[in-house]
């Protein structure tokens, strides 16, 4: 039977649509001083340092079997480390319009990955159509001309944002298989063993003496502990373990969305026609990939 979902499900996906949707320009800023590791390491540091803090003060024990541990290395390396870097890394190459369009696969692949791991995910015609709307939406948003700087000399930072798409899809889908119901405990060992798997690596590649640091980008990564990292990775744990990798993956179309509202609202940008076209049809295709009623026109393909 299809997951029906509450309006709580609706506020943590719009929570993680405004914290992560953020996150892009303060990597941006970010990466101006220093180099990718050096930032994935830093955030994760910060947002391990964050949630030990509060599982200390409420009193939560981390004490474990080494299974639990053994899964929860397998969410940090799948879902943090490994994407992290390469989007970062290829950020450096690929312009931001592109990076969309190629993280906008990310719902497609859950959708798929979901129907072969999830009995309550299976592909059924209007989450099929649903999301490829969204999908389309997000090309006629960011600018279907992007497509044309597919391959060339930016083909390697381009596969690395796609691997890292399909490390988010293949994460989001395995989470549910966590048997540790306690979200923070989750969330907090997660972050802890990615912090710990990437310091040396940042501290190997680009040791302290070498860093060139600024006030501005240690209170970014700072922020991006915290408020891109640590709160969002928790409300994602909550989120999946309520209504389902599938409804999770819609936050790639929807981010977008609040990108063009900031826009709208705080700078003063007037989007073009395209813009709202595109709008309508990713929240349309958002809209119909939830419709939950199974009739004989939707039965699971």
């Amino acid at each position: 039977m299809p997951v029906k979902r509450s309006l709580s499900d609706w506020m943590m996906l719009f929570g993680l649509v405004v914290m992560w949707g953020s996150s892009f320009s303060l990597n941006k800023i970010a990466l101006q001083s220093m180099a990718p590791l050096t930032m994935v390491a830093g955030r994760l540091l910060v947002a391990a340092i964050v949630l030990l803090a509060v599982n200390a003060w409420q009193g939560h024990s981390l004490w474990l079997p080494w299974r639990r541990w053994g899964f929860f290395a397998i969410l940090a390396v799948v879902g943090d480390c490994v994407p992290f870097f390469l989007i970062s890394w290829g950020q450096l190459s690929v312009d931001s319009a592109l990076a969309g369009i190629l993280m906008a696969v990310i719902p497609l692949l859950t959708l798929l990955l979901a129907h072969l791991a999830h009995q309550t995910e299976r592909i059924t015609l209007y989450k099929f159509f649903g999301f490829v709307i969204g999908f389309g939406g997000i090309v006629l948003l960011v600018g279907p001309e992007a497509l044309r700087n597919l391959g060339g000399a930016a083909f390697l930072a381009q596969l690395a944002i796609l691997g890292g798409a399909a490390c988010y899809a293949i994460n989001v889908v395995i989470t549910p298989f966590n048997r540790v119901r306690n979200t923070m405990i989750t969330t907090t060992g997660t972050l802890l063993i990615a912090a710990v798997l990437m310091l040396p690596l940042a501290v190997l590649h680009h040791p302290p003496a070498s860093l060139n640091l600024t006030i501005e980008s240690v209170l970014v990564v700072i922020v991006l502990g915290v408020f891109g990292t640590a709160l969002p990775t928790l409300i994602f744990f909550r989120l999946v373990a309520s209504a389902g990798p599938t409804f999770y993956a819609l936050i790639n179309y929807m981010i977008p969305v609040w990108a063009v509202f900031i826009g709208a609202l705080f700078l003063h940008e007037r989007p073009e026609w395209n813009a709202y076209v595109a709008l309508a049809l990713i929240l349309s295709g958002v809209g119909i990939s939830q419709i939950v009623r199974v009739s004989d026109k939707d039965r699971p393909l």
